[in-house]
């Protein structure tokens, strides 16, 4: 039976254990971490590990951890030792979180597509460091599908490793490829190693839970199934519900109450994927 796994930042505006043990509670299984800004700083190694610990000594599994998101992540792409310096970064985190038992990474490609350099060798180069420290440490790395189609299939075919493969975002796909771009998992889906699932109505990126948008799940689902098991994985961020007339109720953040509704509809979604799959 797959997994079923969610976004440790899904919404719920608690204590990191508070919101992770009530998301066990509910009924997923595992959660996955992410580096992301906190206030004007990038949170360190020690956020990070001190998420890992506290997992750990509350026996949730971590799916994996979701590198962050930054505009220096268009460094890889230049000339120069600021690239070099942001790789090494990069690098050292997979290192530390290999230390502490994390197998998997989630990486993007960039950061905003009208903002990355075309693709060219010093990012390729900078990517096959990051796949042969991988390599080293005995995990592996994810690129996710994000705004930039080029430059992420660019990446998944010229880096063979079997440390590499694909991480499938349902809603990127929704909102940044256009149609002739929605084939990635045709391409690359023989080496799908973790899936960020949510909705939207395709022209934000909203992270609705799952069939509160306008993808097409049937399809998606039936897709999946043929390809590499991996655990269900919601990012879901926006707190929201609909109503039966289909008109978003937005929840309280700071609701007990309301983290149990939305993470008992989530559930309820994953657990319906979950069957699916079987």
């Amino acid at each position: 039976m797959r997994k079923l796994c969610i976004s440790a930042e899904y919404g719920y505006h608690a204590r990191f254990v508070e919101r992770v043990t009530l998301a066990k509670q509910m009924g997923f299984d595992e959660v996955f971490l992410s580096m992301r800004r906190r206030g004007k700083r990038l949170a360190l190694f020690e956020d990070i590990c001190l998420g890992i610990e506290l997992c750990k000594q509350h026996n949730i599994g971590i799916e994996f951890i979701h590198l962050p998101n930054i505009k220096n992540y268009n460094l890889l792409w230049e000339e120069g030792t600021n690239g070099d310096i942001f790789c090494d970064y990069l690098i050292g985190i997979i290192a530390q979180c290999a230390m502490l038992g994390c197998k998997l990474f989630v990486t993007h490609t960039g950061y905003k597509k009208e903002l990355m350099p075309p693709v060219n060798e010093f990012g390729l180069k900078r990517f096959e460091r990051l796949a042969k420290a991988c390599e080293k440490f005995d995990v592996r790395l994810a690129i996710e599908n994000t705004e930039s189609y080029e430059h992420d299939t660019f990446i998944l075919e010229n880096i063979k490793s079997k440390n590499v493969g694909l991480c499938f975002d349902s809603g990127h796909q929704n909102v940044f490829y256009n149609e002739n771009e929605k084939d990635i998992l045709d391409r690359f889906g023989n080496r799908l190693m973790a899936v960020h699932l949510h909705d939207n109505f395709g022209e934000k990126d909203e992270h609705y839970i799952p069939r509160y948008g306008n993808i097409d799940w049937d399809i998606l689902l039936a897709k999946l199934k043929t390809l590499p098991e991996v655990a269900i994985t919601f990012e879901i961020k926006n707190f929201t519900l609909f109503n039966e007339n289909h008109e978003p109720q937005v929840l309280n953040h700071e609701s007990e109450e309301d983290a149990k509704l939305f993470l008992q509809k989530a559930v309820s979604v994953a657990k319906e994927m979950q069957e699916f799959l079987k």
